[in-house]
């Protein structure tokens, strides 16, 4: 047997024993870290409903979410205390959070009983929770860390979930914002950031506008009436089983939204002039277009006929807002990226004439992957990749509706 071979077992039997000897040692500490841990939960139930006498274990609903592992309700009637599990893309390891809530509905205190996120939200945001009640109105996330505080604010949503099922607590108001955004956010999965949830601005008096503006919503009588980002009614969500649609509200939202639609595209009109100084533009109301294009604009310069859709998408830093201007074949003319919050690798490309001038002469629904693609931002270059199929359907409806 030659040196080689001789090595190559050596190698073989080696890994063979730290394998056995790791296994070995997990077979053993693994059960001691789920004690641990589960003495950790449970010790936490007195820090987190305090005045707590003890508890009796209640069975969660069949359909309870996933991130509850337990609920548990106090004694002498002060409450409950909900376990829950939850991760995020920051870590794969999940974060345990104890949350204690009373009859009333309200939080008591958050205690987390593992937290190994590498981007710590720190202590003010858990903090931040108490006092809040199912609608959890005064909580915002964690800039910098909006993937963790996302999980532990879905997570704490969970918690109420799963009580409201097999407990009689008292649910909080939704605010007004708060209905406009979840209706905005069902009806138009476009308004949508990249941690699944809708923000809102209020654009007039009683009209909100989601963040990248491709819908728009007022609340009445706890009913949200949505429409598209041209105005456009989509329809209305309900907050209240008693209540039903009214036809004065929907004309309401559809005139306001309309007009804040007109008014945000003076900029965009004045843009397009920018570019083309002859430009006749004429603002577009077109229907069916429920993306993250939320602006159209149809113009002519020398001669010839153009059109210019704007498009706001989330990359990872926020929205990205693009503007096309194409041409009666859908050929791109000029591309724009008007504002973004991202990182330095898409931002030092948008800056370079390199990249913008490289969508000159692509077609619509075409555009090769050269153009498209960055690297080292994936989460940008989807939301431009979007941003490019949107327009382009966009631009097919504009066409066919002529």
């Amino acid at each position: 047997m030659n040196d080689s071979v001789k090595s190559v077992i050596a190698l073989v039997v080696i890994c063979l024993v730290v394998t056995l000897a790791l296994s070995a040692v997990n077979y053993v500490t693994a059960p001691i870290i789920a004690e641990n841990n589960a003495n950790a939960v449970q010790g936490s139930f007195a820090e987190a409903l305090p005045g707590a006498d003890g508890f009796d274990e209640l069975e969660p609903a069949a359909d309870a979410p996933e991130t509850v592992k337990g609920i548990y309700q106090e004694k002498n009637g002060l409450g409950y205390v909900v376990t829950l599990e939850t991760t995020s893309q920051y870590s794969e390891s999940p974060m345990g959070i104890s949350v204690g809530i009373g009859t009333d509905g309200v939080i008591k205190n958050i205690v987390l009983t593992n937290y190994a996120e590498t981007k710590n939200f720190g202590e003010e945001y858990p903090a931040s929770y108490i006092g809040q009640d199912s609608a959890l109105s005064g909580v915002e996330l964690v800039s910098g860390v909006t993937y963790s505080s996302t999980a532990f604010k879905n997570a704490i949503t969970d918690a109420y979930t799963a009580l409201f099922a097999v407990a009689d607590v008292a649910a909080g108001e939704l605010t007004d914002d708060q209905m406009a955004a979840d209706a905005i956010g069902e009806m138009l999965p476009s308004s949508l950031d990249n941690t699944g949830a809708c923000k809102v601005e209020e654009a007039s008096d009683g009209l909100y506008v989601s963040t990248n503006r491709t819908g728009y919503a007022m609340v009445a009588d706890k009913v949200a009436y949505v429409t598209d980002a041209f105005g456009n009614y989509v329809g209305f969500k309900s907050f209240d089983d008693a209540a039903s649609e009214d036809a004065s509200a929907v004309e309401a939202v559809k005139t306001a939204a309309a007009d804040a639609y007109n008014a945000a595209s003076e900029k965009a009109v004045k843009r397009i002039v920018k570019m083309y100084e002859d430009a006749e533009v004429t603002t577009l109301v077109p229907t069916g277009v429920q993306s993250s294009v939320n602006g159209a604009y149809r113009f002519t310069s020398e001669g010839a006929t153009y059109y210019a859709m704007t498009t706001s998408t989330f990359g990872f830093g926020g929205p990205v807002n693009i503007l096309y201007v194409v041409d009666e074949n859908g050929t791109i003319a000029k591309f724009k990226v008007m504002s973004h919050n991202e990182t330095e690798y898409y931002g030092d490309a948008v800056s370079q004439s390199s990249y913008t001038n490289g969508y000159s002469g692509q077609e619509l629904g075409n555009i090769s992957d050269d153009v498209l693609v960055l690297s080292g931002c994936t989460f940008t270059t989807n939301a431009v990749r979007t941003a490019a199929d949107d327009v382009a359907a966009a631009f097919d409806a504009v066409k066919e509706a002529q």
